[in-house]
Formats: C-alpha cells, sequence, structure tokens
C-alpha cells in the first residue's frame, strides 16, 4: 500500500509539472511571435478606390481574438464618380486561425456625399436636359471578405459588399476593396 501511494503521489506531481510546463512554453511562443494578439491597430488603404479616383484610408482596431472595429475615409479627387466623400464605420467578425484574420463578415454603416442627376424634357419639341445635384445621406450595410496576414504584421484584404442609403430614394453604395496595410 505503501509503494502505491509513493507511485502516485510521483505520477501526480510529474503531471502537474508537465502541464505547467507546457502553459510556459504555449506563454512564450505566443509572446514571441510578431502577429500575435499584442499588436491591435491597423493602419491600411484601399487600392481599387484608388485607381478609380478615389482615396480611401482605414483604421481597424482589434478588440478579440475574432473581432474588430474600424472606420473608412474616402474622398474622390476627380470628378468622375457619383460619390464624393464617405464616412464609414465598421464591425467585423473574424473565422480564421490566426488573431482577427482570415475570412470575415462586416456590418457598416455610413455618411456619405454624392451627385444624383436628373433628366427631364426642356420643351415640346423633346430636348433632353440634365442636372445634378449633391446630397448626402446615412446609410446602412453589410460585406464580407478576407484578410490575409503575414508574420511581420503585413495583410492584403480583399472584400465587396453593398449598402442601403435612407434618403428615401433606391440609392445603394457599393462596398468594394483590395487593401494594403500594416499591423502595429
Amino acid at each position: 500500500m505503501r509503494s502505491f501511494l509513493l507511485t502516485l503521489i510521483f505520477v501526480s506531481v510529474g503531471l502537474i509539472s508537465l502541464v505547467q510546463a507546457q502553459s510556459r512554453d504555449t506563454i512564450r511562443s505566443s509572446a514571441a511571435s510578431p502577429s500575435t494578439f499584442l499588436k491591435k491597430n491597423e493602419i491600411k488603404l484601399n487600392l481599387l478606390y484608388g485607381v478609380l479616383g478615389i482615396a480611401e484610408v482605414t483604421y481597424e482596431r482589434v478588440l478579440g481574438e475574432n473581432q474588430s472595429v474600424g472606420a473608412s475615409v474616402a474622398l474622390s479627387f476627380t470628378g468622375d464618380t457619383d460619390y464624393m466623400s464617405s464616412v464609414l464605420p465598421y464591425y467585423r467578425m473574424y473565422f480564421g486561425k490566426k488573431p482577427s484574420a482570415g475570412f470575415f463578415i462586416e456590418g457598416n454603416a455610413g455618411l456619405l456625399s454624392y451627385r444624383e442627376f436628373y433628366y427631364f424634357y426642356t420643351d415640346a419639341n423633346g430636348f433632353l436636359d440634365a442636372r445634378d445635384e449633391y446630397k448626402t445621406s446615412f446609410g446602412a450595410g453589410l460585406a464580407v471578405g478576407g484578410k490575409f496576414l503575414n508574420k511581420n504584421g503585413l495583410f492584403g484584404e480583399v472584400y465587396t459588399g453593398v449598402g442601403r442609403l435612407f434618403s428615401g430614394t433606391d440609392e445603394v453604395f457599393p462596398r468594394l476593396g483590395i487593401s494594403l496595410g500594416k499591423r502595429f
């Protein structure tokens, strides 16, 4: 009986020390990895909108292993687009193995300034005239996409979505992007 108790004590102490050693190694390895949960801020530039004549810069804050919030600010630098400017806050939920990376779904709300065109006939001969009017409206939308993060904190992101403006018209706004950024 005495040898059984001694064997049980030695096995118990050995298992406890093994579990503690593994947990210390896990903490060390996660703290040493540069793309860990310790880095919570991101800044990114939407390259797709840049090609279309719109400058969009985004800041994102990581809240947890699988969620973040952010805000995008866009401004058109050409007169060729209907959307002149926007401020778009969003919330994202991630489904990847890395912290706040991989496939995501997004809910967003936005304040957009855009140009609306009106076409009408000016006289009985049927001459067509067009006028444009600048409007500002609030909207909400959804998007899906993926974020691809490397060990240095650099990432690429691709997303697509759509939103609806609450201005009383049937206006929708796109949520598109091919972005490059840095987590710091």
